[in-house]
């Protein structure tokens, strides 16, 4: 795809550790909601002998110093055993990371290079441990960042810059809608006014992705379609090419409430008819033989195919591989009942197929689930989500 051709000439600190700064941390925050039902926490105080990871390494130079901070990451997934360990680890990491950026950041005639990593993890720290209870630190990483935002090394103030954004938009969910837009038309003023570049387009597109995660499918498909409208009118052609697939993306976030359509040739070169659907439920699957998550959640489709197929429910998979008798022995090989849409022309698929295009597929599997007068449902009808909404539609299976 194209966003994933996109490198920005940032230090290898700066993208990469803001990246895991707030989404790396979703796994273990969920662990940390439920803390108050967990049994007691263990005491990790002990640990204080020559091998104790969390010991800060005494005389370090900026390198060494920063590598510990980094090797400390690791140690919740080594060494924990249990749900309330892991939370515990994860905040003692956290606590030690922040001690630890601050002696480095206290270090003289540091490079900008050797600062940036101090910043960053600085950040995370006060993240992390505000996501585990401490209200007082999310607020007082936003204050810190922004003493950045103006630093004569302009690598160090573009990356401050950028996690001030990402910050903004991991508390999307709690703000009105108002504060929302506000924020969309403050991070889009900058690239509406200069045009979009291979330079930008990650942030607006990180914009839009968190909306889409944290806001109605009506905010977020005008996000992609004012992102869209500045593609279009980019110097870049494949940005410029880009913009069909946001307006897709907007096009399949309004479908909710609305009906869909479902077009192209069955692998078997037929002409695909939806009419023939109607009075059916039916999940529109979009998957690909090789991606793993579409085979992990294929055993569920498969699960509730013959639960609810003789009371009307139908799958159409929308393929994306590119190898046709690949798709056709894979098919063949797990016994799958259903029809698959895939185009002739080897230019068409892939990720250019016709219908990935037309709804903006911008990662699978993707499913869009429809009630029996063609009207869309959900388009988060996975694991059991699809189990629940099939027995609203249809009742309880048939035996």
């Amino acid at each position: 795809m194209f966003l994933e051709k996109l490198r920005e000439p940032f230090h290898w600190f700066s993208i990469a550790l803001i990246a895991v700064m707030v989404s790396g941390s979703v796994g273990w925050y969920a662990f940390a909601q439920d803390e108050k039902a967990l049994p007691p926490l263990p005491d990790l105080s002990a640990a204080k002998d020559a091998a104790d990871p969390f010991a800060i390494p005494e005389g370090a130079d900026a390198k060494m110093l920063a590598e510990f901070i980094q090797g400390l990451q690791q140690v919740p997934q080594k060494q924990a055993t249990s749900q309330a360990q892991y939370v515990a680890l994860m905040k003692k990491v956290s606590e030690t990371s922040l001690k630890a950026a601050n002696i480095g950041l206290k270090m003289k005639d540091l490079s900008a290079e050797e600062k940036l990593p101090f910043i960053v993890f600085r950040v995370r720290s006060m993240v992390v441990l505000g996501q585990l209870g401490d209200a007082t630190k999310l607020p007082e990483a936003m204050k810190f960042i922004a003493t950045y935002h103006n630093d004569e090394n302009a690598q160090i103030a573009s990356v401050a810059k950028d996690i001030t954004q990402q910050l903004k938009l991991s508390m999307l969910a709690g703000m009105s809608e108002q504060e929302r837009q506000a924020l969309v038309d403050e991070i889009l003023a900058d690239s509406e006014k200069t045009g979009l570049t291979r330079f930008n387009l990650r942030g607006v597109i990180r914009l839009a992705e968190a909306m889409e995660q944290s806001a109605t499918g009506k905010e977020a498909a005008a996000v992609y379609r004012r992102i869209a409208k500045m593609a279009a009118t980019s110097d870049n052609e494949q940005i410029v090419d880009y913009s069909a697939k946001l307006i897709g993306t907007a096009r399949r976030l309004e479908l909710p409430g609305s009906k869909m359509e479902v077009f192209g040739k069955t692998v078997a070169g037929n002409d695909f008819k939806w009419e023939e659907y109607r009075g059916k439920v039916v999940l529109v699957d979009f998957w690909a033989t090789w991606c793993g998550p579409c085979l992990q959640e294929l055993p569920n489709v498969k699960a509730n195919y013959d639960k609810y197929h003789d009371k009307g429910f139908e799958v159409v998979g929308v393929n994306l591989d590119d190898d046709k008798q690949k798709l056709i022995a894979f098919t063949e090989q797990n016994k799958i009942p259903w029809v698959n849409i895939f185009p002739e022309n080897p230019e068409s698929r892939g990720w250019n197929h016709p219908m990935a295009s037309y709804y903006g597929i911008l990662r699978i599997p993707s499913v869009i689930l429809v009630d029996q007068e063609g009207t869309v449902i959900s388009t988060m009808a996975r694991g059991p989500e699809l189990g629940r909404l099939l027995g609203e539609l249809l009742g309880a299976p048939a035996k």
